[in-house]
C-alpha cells in the first residue's frame, strides 16, 4: 500500500494533472529524474493503470524510447520480450526500409542498440525458443550492431551464421513443401 502511495506521490510530480492524458505522459515526466528509473522498471512489468491498445503500445514505446536514452541496462528483459515491438503497428513490413527507418520504427531495436554490449550479451545467451520471424529480423539486426570487442564479433559471426542456416533450411522446406503441393495437384488431375 505505502509503495502505491510513494508511486502516486512521484507520478503526481511536474506540470498539473490536467496536462497528463496516458500513462505515457507520465513515464515522460518520471524520466527526467534517474531516481525514477526503478518505478519505470516496475511499471514495465505491470502498468499503473490497466492499458488497453493503443495505449499499451503507446507506453511501451515511451519505455522503450527512455530506457533506450538512458541506456537503462535493467530494462534489457522487457526490451527483448519487446524486441519487435513497433511505433506505428499498422504500418505494413518495417524490414523492406532502409535500417535507419526500421530502426525509428522499432524502439525496443533502437533502446537495444543504444544499450550496446550489455544488451549484446543478453541476446547472444538468450535460451533459443519460441519467437516470431519479426522477433529473430530484430534480434539478428541488433546483434550485428552491438557486438564491440573482438570475442564478441566473433560470436556474433556465429549467431549470424546460425540465423542464415537456418533461414536457408527454412527455404528449402518451404520449396520442398510448394513442390510436393504440385505434385499432388497434379496426381489430382
Amino acid at each position: 500500500m505505502a509503495s502505491a502511495q510513494t508511486e502516486r506521490d512521484q507520478a503526481q510530480t511536474g506540470p498539473p494533472a490536467e496536462g497528463i492524458t496516458l500513462p505515457a505522459d507520465v513515464a515522460k515526466l518520471l524520466a527526467t529524474n534517474k531516481e525514477n528509473i526503478p518505478l519505470l522498471l516496475r511499471w514495465a512489468e505491470a502498468p499503473p493503470v490497466p492499458l488497453i491498445d493503443p495505449e499499451l503500445n503507446l507506453f511501451q514505446t515511451e519505455l522503450a524510447d527512455i530506457f533506450g536514452h538512458l541506456r537503462t541496462k535493467e530494462a534489457i528483459p522487457f526490451l527483448t520480450r519487446n524486441i519487435s515491438l513497433r511505433r506505428w503497428p499498422t504500418i505494413g513490413s518495417v524490414w523492406r526500409m532502409a535500417p535507419r527507418a526500421f530502426v525509428d520504427q522499432m524502439p525496443a531495436v533502437a533502446a537495444l542498440t543504444e544499450i550496446g554490449p550489455d544488451a549484446f550479451k543478453a541476446l547472444i545467451n538468450a535460451p533459443y525458443g519460441p519467437s516470431t520471424p519479426e522477433d529473430r529480423l530484430a534480434a539478428v539486426f541488433v546483434v550485428s550492431r552491438t557486438a564491440s570487442s573482438a570475442e564478441d564479433k566473433e560470436r556474433a559471426r556465429q549467431y549470424l551464421t546460425g540465423a542464415l542456416a537456418e533461414a536457408n533450411t527454412l527455404r528449402i522446406r518451404a520449396e520442398e513443401g510448394l513442390r510436393f503441393l504440385e505434385d499432388r495437384q497434379q496426381k489430382v488431375h
